[in-house]
């Protein structure tokens, strides 16, 4: 594995954790689940829409 490949799941990582996230999804995650998602993206930069 090299250096793009790790950036390459890093993003699916976030893209993954950004899903969780989204309001559609709300009902298939715990409180705890998003907590852990919405901590790792902020780790990483992201930083959700407004309401996310």
């Amino acid at each position: 594995m090299n250096r793009g490949d790790l950036v390459s799941v890093s993003q699916r990582h976030a893209a993954a954790e950004a899903l969780v996230l989204q309001e559609r999804f709300a009902d298939l995650f715990t409180d705890d689940e998003r907590e852990t998602a919405r901590r790792r993206l902020k780790e990483r930069g992201y930083l959700p829409p407004c309401g996310g």
